[in-house]
């Protein structure tokens, strides 16, 4: 437990975005975004690529992006591609190109979840560098209440933990229950509440702490959980706030994982809940 004593101290935190992850890639004045990084199945996939720069960037063909992986850093075989026209796409400075992704496979069907990568590559004004970018996302195993927010970090597994809900966000059901996934087998975890969103990078640790403020523990005996899967309800009575909270209708929470990892530790991405 003794990485969580360094969040109770004076890290640097700066504000997240409350949806969508942004990646910088091999340009620093393009930006590559994903409206959500972990999503359920069903949900679109929608990447976005931003000329932040002052001069022009050119696609090498009419699509953002041709085909979807099954590996976490843009390897392993192609789930998913698109028929894309061999045509230079030119995208303007402070101009930006969108194109989604509806989870199918080749063959139409929704794939398995899982972690997956999409590359966007773009030429400099002058076609004398290729740049690339690739960005993971994570399709949940769980659909339920919550949006997913914070990219996460891939652990020792090479993909990123998972965070969803099982059950209903109505206070009056008492029936909620928080369920990470693609944790190292046999590592132990817990989860984490605030009523604040955040990011930081905290030390003795390869993943991002996507909370900030007052950040609560569920981390009683009850409560933790142990790769490669974990659930644990949620106490509607008594969040683990200083003092401690009931979840009362009209609250938004915001939930992550913590896992230990090895010799180090990681992060699920977080989840958001309006209760009703």
């Amino acid at each position: 437990m003794r990485i969580f004593h360094l969040l109770t101290l004076g890290l640097a935190l700066f504000s997240a975005p409350a949806f969508g992850a942004q990646f910088t890639c091999d340009d620093p004045d393009v930006e590559v975004e994903l409206n959500l990084p972990v999503v359920s199945p069903g949900q679109t996939v929608e990447v976005t690529l931003r000329n932040n720069s002052s001069q022009l960037i050119q696609l090498p063909s009419s699509c953002l992006f041709g085909a979807v992986y099954t590996g976490s850093d843009c390897t392993g075989a192609v789930v998913y591609g698109i028929g894309c026209l061999a045509v230079i796409t030119p995208i303007q400075p402070g101009q930006e190109w969108s194109q989604s992704w509806d989870q199918t496979d080749l063959a139409g069907s929704q794939v398995l979840p899982g972690t997956y990568s999409i590359r966007i590559q773009w030429w400099d004004d002058g076609f004398t560098q290729l740049h690339s970018c690739c960005v993971p996302l994570t399709i949940t195993t769980c659909q339920g209440p919550g949006t997913p927010t914070c990219a996460p970090l891939p652990n020792s597994l090479g993909v990123s933990s998972t965070l969803c809900a099982q059950g209903s966000a109505t206070v009056a059901d008492a029936d909620l229950s928080l369920v990470a996934g693609n944790i190292p087998i046999g590592e132990f975890g817990f989860f984490l509440v605030s009523a604040t969103t955040g990011q930081s990078f905290p030390a003795q640790s390869d993943g991002v702490l996507c909370l900030s403020g007052n950040i609560g523990r569920m981390n009683d005996l009850s409560q933790l959980f142990q790769g490669p899967f974990g659930s644990v309800p949620i106490d509607f009575m008594a969040l683990p706030q200083s003092p401690s909270q009931p979840i009362l209708p009209g609250d938004t929470w915001i939930f992550q994982g913590w896992h230990r990892d090895g010799a180090s530790s990681n992060f699920t991405n977080a989840l958001t809940v309006t209760f009703l």
